[in-house]
């Protein structure tokens, strides 16, 4: 069966909450084709109350409080591909116990986010374990399991502000960043799912485009030093390059990777499915960084019940949000660079 790794963010462009890149490993059955095995992915699953879900851009399935109308929650879309992709997995349910989820997905990020107080309830359990919504999850895994392609593996990066400020010290700007740390989980989760029949095929890898960048060649040198890159393109929608295994070398277990950077290319449902599982981990999060300061403001500042409004972290919004908490801030003794991403 061949292997297809895709790579996917939500939050590049906040300057409040985290940056969240997830990547997914697929496999495809025996004489299937990837494009129409993907083509089941998009199919839609009608699931009352949430309407028509399929893994599509998680743009579309999520528009801020417009998706309040399609289920009762404005991530509740999201939410329940998440769901069903762990399932798929074996993994432990988001919507049953979030610390598991979140050990499983992200084992290297999650004791670093405990340390900042708006995530600290995530040191413990977040769930019984029980898991909502079966009906749902169970109607998309029936659906998803009658195509050509099977998820096999998840892993994501949760970089919160403080360690993304710690981070891009070393880098030149955010989309170097962004780009090494795709890499390097995509990599990761090659190694995870390789087999002794992938190394003698080709493994293929998709990534949206980062920002504006186009030319990948030095990234992927860096972090495969020990195979040759050829360029098949670097184009203004498609990067897209070959690398591959020197002959004749003993002890390599890397397979030839082909691998695409490509504009919108969350339109492509592997690429879509890391965009939603990214999106739907980035708004929960969101929410514990909203009840932490809510919860903050009205034991501490709030003598008029003036409701402090949510945050999604994004530009003018955060503006207003740091306006209006500055001093709640001040005594809760929050440095700037704790909270706010530097670029």
């Amino acid at each position: 069966m061949s292997l297809l790794i895709a790579t996917d963010e939500a939050g590049y462009g906040p300057r409040l909450g985290p940056l969240v890149i997830a990547a997914t490993a697929w496999r495809l059955k025996p004489d299937a084709d990837w494009e129409d095995a993907a083509r089941r992915l998009s199919e839609p699953v009608e699931i009352p109350p949430l309407g028509k879900l399929c893994v599509d851009d998680s743009k579309k399935l999520y528009r801020g409080g417009s998706a309040i109308a399609h289920g009762g929650g404005s991530t509740a879309r999201l939410d329940a591909i998440a769901a069903a992709a762990a399932a798929w997995i074996g993994a432990p349910r988001p919507d049953g116990d979030y610390r598991a989820w979140l050990c499983q997905l992200a084992p290297d990020d999650l004791e670093g986010l405990t340390r900042q107080p708006w995530f600290a309830p995530l040191a413990v359990s977040q769930g019984d374990g029980v898991a909502s919504g079966d009906a749902a999850v169970d109607a998309l895994l029936n659906h998803w399991g009658g195509g050509g392609m099977r998820l096999v593996g998840i892993a994501a990066r949760v970089i919160d502000a403080a360690r993304f400020n710690r981070l891009l010290e070393s880098k030149a700007n955010k989309a170097d960043l962004l780009s090494n740390l795709t890499c390097e989980l995509a990599l990761r989760l090659l190694q995870r799912h390789t087999t002794e029949e992938d190394v003698a095929g080709e493994v293929q890898i998709f990534s949206d485009r980062h920002g504006g960048r186009a030319r990948y060649a030095g990234l992927l040198q860096h972090h495969c030093p020990e195979c040759l890159l050829r360029v098949i393109a670097q184009g203004p929608r498609l990067s897209e390059y070959l690398l591959m295994s020197p002959d004749g070398e003993a002890g390599l277990s890397q397979p030839s990777l082909r691998w695409r950077f490509t504009v919108g290319g969350d339109s492509y449902p592997p690429v879509a499915m890391s965009s939603i599982i990214a999106k739907s981990t980035r708004e929960r999060l969101m929410r514990y960084f909203n009840d932490f300061f809510a919860a903050a403001w009205n034991r501490k500042t709030n003598p008029n019940r003036v409701q402090l409004k949510p945050t999604a972290g994004y530009a003018v919004d955060a503006d207003r949000f740091l306006a209006q908490t500055t001093a709640l801030r001040r005594q809760l003794s929050i440095p700037d660079e704790r909270l706010i991403r530097a670029k």
